[in-house]
């Protein structure tokens, strides 16, 4: 048995990325990051896990993460901050012999660098990186206004563009315009690129995809405007795109879906699945380092994988171009991050009382790692208490109550998540263990307007405010 949960103890979990899957050995590359309490940092490194599991450390700088393996399987591609000086901005790409060795500069850009892959050829990488319109002066020229962005500071003079190295030279920059690609991702081939971009500032949640040809750099545009674009991912053969995203049936309100479209930009996108649930992982977790959001499509022979919000649980489906759908990894948890290779799956996974760990499934699933053995056994987190009611207009409302040890009465707590479009469940959140371990209640409901069930029960358009927060009070009525 542990000891109670203090906020301090943020610094005893370790958080995992997407997992990847060497095609040649099975070894699944991983990074593991810790926060550093006192350096008021985070420490993060890469890691190999044979399928047979036993972890061992691959980097030791502190400073490494989000590892790729190539398409040959003998090197791995990742970012890193290692050579960086205190304080200087920006961000690198290593790559390393899977062998190990000393680990050679890809790319290195002070503006960042986000989203990254292998080419078919595994010497070339192509990155995603904001480009920026220096000013001569110290005066700032404002000549577009950017009104959607939250956070960032100064964007009027920011584009972000896809940029390719060979890892021998300088990375040169492959799309440019007056226009943000939000996402891209590389044919099987290599000879081709399709990427998301935002071309309207005034509505930045429509974006379109381009397909690239890159021997000749002609691109057509394979959308129609009118759509909010998510994941990207090649067919087998190169001839179709698939793309979770959606057409904004029921405004913001609206499920991603899958669609595919043919990559030569002659036929409209087609949906193909019909199950009325978003395409993502919205669930709510602060215990978390990469594969929460969108349905981070892979699509293996003739099925695409992606996650689905099932109220509390965060799953993976796999659904075939004829719209048949298939639960792949179920249960009362939350999977995260994915990788799909030749029928084995690689997945990270967490429930409400426990935090993140690498599993495979190969016909069965087999934990890989125990990343987070000193969390399980140093602190008592409580499991979270399902329940569910009948709202005052009959609609079926979930909640989820963690409650402290002891006899007798207890302060109350009525968490509400935000979004409001994501979702409380079955994911491990070290806020809500702490308040309980300190003798509060805590109740977490997703009202109307949550994530993890239909289209109508998320679209409160002109109810904010109000059915929501009715069934708020009655949830807490419910659980008191």
């Amino acid at each position: 048995m542990g000891r109670r949960i203090k906020p301090e103890d943020l610094g005893v979990y370790r958080t995992l990325s997407r997992p990847s899957i060497s095609p040649r050995s099975g070894a699944v590359a991983i990074s593991v990051k810790q926060a550093d309490i006192d350096g008021d940092t985070y420490k993060s490194d890469v890691w190999l896990v044979p399928a047979a599991g036993n972890a061992k450390r691959f980097t030791n700088t502190g400073k490494d993460g989000g590892p790729v393996w190539s398409p040959d399987g003998r090197s791995i591609l990742f970012s890193s901050k290692r050579g960086l000086v205190k304080d200087e901005k920006g961000s690198e790409l290593y790559s390393i012999a899977a062998d190990g060795g000393e680990a050679r500069l890809v790319a290195k850009r002070k503006e960042g660098i986000e989203h990254y892959e292998w080419s078919a050829n595994s010497r070339t990488v192509y990155f995603l990186s904001p480009v920026l319109e220096a000013e001569k002066t110290d005066v700032k020229v404002v000549r577009r206004l950017e009104v959607w962005s939250n956070g960032r500071g100064f964007v009027y003079n920011l584009r972000r563009h896809i940029f390719r190295t060979d890892r021998s030279a300088a990375p040169v920059q492959v799309t440019s315009g007056d226009f943000d690609v939000t996402g891209f991702a590389l044919s099987h081939s290599g000879k081709k690129i399709a990427y998301a971009a935002r071309t309207n500032e005034l509505k930045p949640f429509i974006q379109d995809i381009f397909v690239k040809d890159l021997p000749s750099g002609k691109t057509v545009k394979i959308t129609r405007g009118n759509m909010g674009l998510e994941s990207l991912a090649w067919s087998p053969d190169d001839g179709s795109i698939a793309f979770s995203g959606s057409s904004f049936p029921r405004g913001f309100a609206s499920h991603d879906r899958l669609w595919v479209v043919g990559a030569d930009g002659k036929s409209r996108p087609r949906k193909v699945d019909s199950t009325d649930r978003n395409k993502a992982n919205t669930l709510n977790s602060d215990v978390r380092s990469g594969g929460h959001g969108p349905a981070g499509l892979v699509w293996e022979g003739s099925w695409l994988y992606h996650f689905q919000q099932d109220g509390g649980s965060a799953h993976l489906y796999r659904t075939d171009l004829q719209g048949s759908t298939e639960e792949v990894l179920g249960g009362e948890r939350s999977i995260e991050g994915v990788d799909v290779k030749k029928g084995k799956i690689a997945f990270v996974g967490m429930d409400g009382a426990a935090p993140e760990e690498l599993y495979l499934k190969d016909g069965t699933e087999t934990p890989l790692t125990s990343f987070n053995r000193e969390a399980r056994s140093k602190l008592a987190s409580i499991e979270p208490k399902g329940f569910s009611f009948k709202a005052s207009d009959g609609v079926k409302i979930e909640g989820w109550a963690l409650v402290p040890e002891g006899e007798g009465r207890h302060p109350a707590i009525l968490y509400v998540h935000g979004g409001p479009k994501t979702a409380f469940g079955h994911a491990y959140s070290h806020e809500l263990q702490t308040f309980a371990s300190a003798g509060y209640v805590v109740v977490c409901l997703n009202p109307r307007g949550s994530d993890g069930y239909s289209e109508r029960f998320a679209d409160i358009r002109g109810g904010y405010g109000t059915r929501d927060f009715k069934d708020l009070m009655e949830g807490l009525d419910h659980a008191i």
